[in-house]
C-alpha cells in the first residue's frame, strides 16, 4: 500500500518535560546506540532520549516516556535518510539508578528515488526557448537522482534551488504549488513530483531614492546597472545592495522592488538610505612582525565640495616604517569607474635599507563581480641609502593590475582560486631617470580536504627589465621575507646582499603549500613551507626554505594566523602574524 508524504514533514517527536520543581536527585542514565556511522551519528544528535541525558529536571516518569517514544522517534529520523522499514529495538540494562538503555537499529532496505515529474506553469509556459532553458538549469542544479536513496535533506535542497532557478531571472514572484514524495514501502521506492508556478514575467519600473539629504542623486544612480523596462534580475538588485551599503557616505541602505499584482507587471525599485556622520576620526594601535609597533591615526570628511568626494588622510607610525596618506576619492561615474587621486609620503628602514619616498598619482579601477582592473599613474621620487651607497631614482609609471576572485567565500575561503597580474613601467623619455618594464603575478589555490580541512597552495613570480636597478624606485623592485612571503626569515630580507643590507632585485619567485585541519569550532591547526626568494637576475637567484607550523582563527573579520616558522638555510625561529587575505 502506497503512504503519501506531501511535505514528508518527519520531524522526531519531542517529548515535553516541563516538570515544576526539578527532582531531588538528578537520574543518570546513560544511552547507547547500536546502528551504521552515520545512522547512529544522526540519532545521536536528534534524539530526544539522547538529549536529555543529565538534565536535573527530568523525573522517572519522563525518562519511561522518553524510552517508550524514543523507537517513534528513531523511525521518523531514519525516515528522513529514505530508511522507512527500520527493526528498532530498546533494552535496558544497568540498575534501577543507574540505568543503561541500548537502542539497536537495522536500519533495512533503503527506498530509492524510481521517478523524478518536475512541471511548470505560469508565463515560462508560453515562452519555449526560456522554458527549455530553465528546465536545464534546473535539471543541472537537483540534488536527486533516479536511482539515488531518498534523503529528506536532498530532496527539500532541490526543491528549493528548483524555485531559485525561477526566482532569478524575470519571475520574482515564482512560487511551488504542489510537491509530492511518494513512498512505496513494500517496493522500497519513492516517486517524487514538484509543481512550479512561474508567475508574470516583471521589468524594472521606475527607481525612486528615498533619504538623501547632502548628496547628489548621482551618488546612487551611478551604481544601478538596469533601466525602466529592462528584465528584472534578482543579482542586479543583490549587487546594488552590496555597492551602496559599501559606501562610506551611507550607514544603511535598503533596496526595494516593488512587484505589481496586475498588468503591466513592471516592478518600481526603491532605494532608501541612511546617511552617516560627515567626520570621521579614527586612532588605533597594533603589531606587525614585519614592521613592529604600530599606532594610526586618520581622518575622513564625506562630502568635499558638495558633491560627495571622500577626503580622507592617514598617519601611521611603525617601528620600521613611517607614512603620510592624502586621499581624494571621487563618487562612481556613470560607466561604473571609480576615480582616486593621493599623495604619499613614506620613510622606512628595513633590512639595511634606508629608503624615503614621494608619491604623487591617481587611479581609475572598475569591479564586475569578481573581476577588478586597476590602472595607475603616478610620479615619484626616492632617496635610497645602505652603508656607502646612496641612490636617488625618480619615475613616472603606468601600472595595469588585474584581479580575480574566484573562491567560495570572503571570510573563510576554502575552494577557488585568488589571482593578481599587473604589468607596467617608465620610459626615459618622460620624466623617468630609466626605462623599465616590470611583470608581476600572484595566484593562491584553495582545496577542500576531507574532514573540512584546507590545502592552500600559493605561487609568486615577478621580474623588472631593466639595464641598472640603481636607477629604478624601490616599489618596482622585488624583496622577500616575511608573512605572506617566506616564513622563519625576516621582513624583506631576502635579495641582494651587499654592504649590511638587502638591495631589492629584478627577479622575484615565491612558492608555499599550506594544510588546516579543524581541531576545535572556529580554530585549525597549520603546517606549512615556503620556497623563494628574489636576486639580480634568475642565474644568481637562490631560494631559501622556511617550514613550521600554525594556529588560525576564523574570526567575523576574517581568518587570523600566527605561526612558528623556522628558516632552514638561516637556522633561526621566527614569529609571524597574519590577518585576512593576501590579495
Amino acid at each position: 500500500m502506497l503512504n503519501a508524504y506531501p511535505f514528508l514533514g518527519l520531524a522526531c517527536l519531542s517529548a515535553v518535560c516541563c516538570a515544576a520543581e526539578a527532582p531531588a536527585t538528578v537520574l543518570h542514565y546513560r544511552v547507547q546506540i547500536v546502528a551504521p556511522g552515520d545512522l547512529r551519528d544522526l540519532l545521536e544528535k536528534h534524539l530526544d532520549l539522547v538529549k536529555w541525558q543529565g538534565d536535573p529536571r527530568l523525573t522517572q516518569e519522563q525518562l519511561e516516556r522518553l524510552i517508550a517514544t524514543a523507537p517513534e522517534g528513531a523511525a521518523a529520523l531514519l525516515a528522513t535518510e529514505g530508511y522507512f522499514t527500520p527493526d528498532i529495538r530498546v533494552n535496558q540494562q544497568g540498575t534501577p539508578d543507574k540505568p543503561e538503555i541500548i537502542l539497536s537499529v537495522e536500519p533495512g532496505r533503503p527506498v530509492l528515488v524510481s521517478k523524478i515529474d518536475v512541471q511548470l506553469q505560469g508565463a515560462i509556459t508560453e515562452q519555449a526557448e526560456q522554458e527549455s532553458r530553465l528546465n536545464e538549469r534546473i535539471e543541472s542544479g537537483w540534488a536527486l537522482e533516479t536511482g539515488q536513496r531518498f534523503q529528506q535533506s536532498l530532496w527539500d535542497q532541490s526543491k528549493r534551488i528548483a524555485l531559485d532557478r525561477l526566482l532569478a531571472r524575470d519571475y520574482p514572484t515564482a512560487r511551488i504549488v504542489a510537491s509530492q514524495a511518494l513512498i512505496d514501502p513494500e517496493s522500497a521506492t519513492a516517486q517524487l513530483s514538484l509543481t512550479l508556478d512561474s508567475g508574470p514575467a516583471y521589468t524594472y519600473g521606475p527607481l525612486r531614492i528615498e533619504g538623501l539629504q547632502r548628496y547628489p542623486e548621482k551618488m546612487v544612480r551611478n551604481h544601478v546597472k538596469f533601466a525602466e523596462g529592462d528584465s528584472y534580475r534578482r543579482r542586479q538588485m543583490l549587487n546594488l545592495q552590496t555597492d551602496l551599503q559599501n559606501l562610506p557616505q551611507f550607514s544603511s541602505v535598503l533596496v526595494e522592488p516593488d512587484f505589481a499584482d496586475e498588468s503591466p507587471f513592471n516592478a518600481p525599485v526603491t532605494v532608501r538610505v541612511v546617511e552617516a556622520p560627515l567626520h570621521k576620526v579614527g586612532l588605533g594601535a597594533g603589531y606587525s612582525t614585519n614592521t613592529g609597533l604600530r599606532t594610526t591615526l586618520d581622518y575622513r570628511y564625506l562630502n568635499l565640495f558638495g558633491e560627495g568626494l571622500t577626503f580622507s588622510s592617514k598617519f601611521n607610525l611603525e617601528q620600521k616604517e613611517q607614512t603620510i596618506d592624502v586621499n581624494i576619492l571621487f563618487p562612481r561615474d556613470p560607466r561604473g569607474y571609480d576615480f582616486a587621486s593621493y599623495v604619499n609620503l613614506k620613510k622606512n628602514d628595513i633590512a639595511g635599507l634606508e629608503t624615503t619616498s614621494y608619491t604623487v598619482g591617481t587611479s581609475r579601477m572598475k569591479q564586475e563581480f569578481r573581476l577588478e582592473r586597476t590602472m595607475v599613474l603616478e610620479y615619484q621620487t626616492e632617496d635610497r641609502s645602505s652603508t656607502g651607497i646612496s641612490q636617488n631614482p625618480q619615475a613616472l609609471t603606468f601600472n595595469y593590475i588585474l584581479k580575480s576572485r574566484e573562491i567560495d567565500s570572503i571570510r573563510d575561503p576554502r575552494d577557488g582560486l585568488l589571482a593578481q597580474v599587473e604589468i607596467g613601467g617608465a620610459t626615459e623619455a618622460l620624466l623617468s631617470d630609466t626605462s623599465f618594464l616590470r611583470v608581476y603575478g600572484r595566484g593562491i589555490q584553495y582545496l577542500k580536504m576531507p574532514g573540512n580541512g584546507v590545502v592552500i597552495g600559493r605561487l609568486e613570480l615577478g621580474q623588472t627589465f631593466a639595464s641598472n636597478e640603481s636607477t629604478v624606485p624601490t616599489n618596482w623592485l622585488f624583496r622577500a621575507g616575511g608573512t605572506n612571503s617566506v616564513r622563519g626569515y625576516g621582513y624583506q630580507t631576502l635579495g641582494i646582499q651587499g654592504n649590511g643590507a638587502t638591495l631589492p632585485g629584478q627577479v622575484l619567485a615565491t612558492a608555499s603549500l599550506e594544510i588546516q585541519q579543524p581541531v576545535y569550532k572556529d580554530w585549525r591547526a597549520a603546517v606549512f613551507v615556503d620556497y623563494g626568494g628574489a636576486e639580480k637576475n634568475w642565474s644568481s637567484l637562490d631560494p631559501v626554505t622556511g617550514t613550521g607550523i600554525g594556529a588560525r582563527w576564523i574570526s567575523p573579520a576574517g581568518s587570523l594566523g600566527a605561526d612558528i616558522a623556522y628558516g632552514i638555510d638561516a637556522r633561526q625561529w621566527r614569529l609571524s602574524l597574519a590577518l585576512g587575505l593576501a590579495l
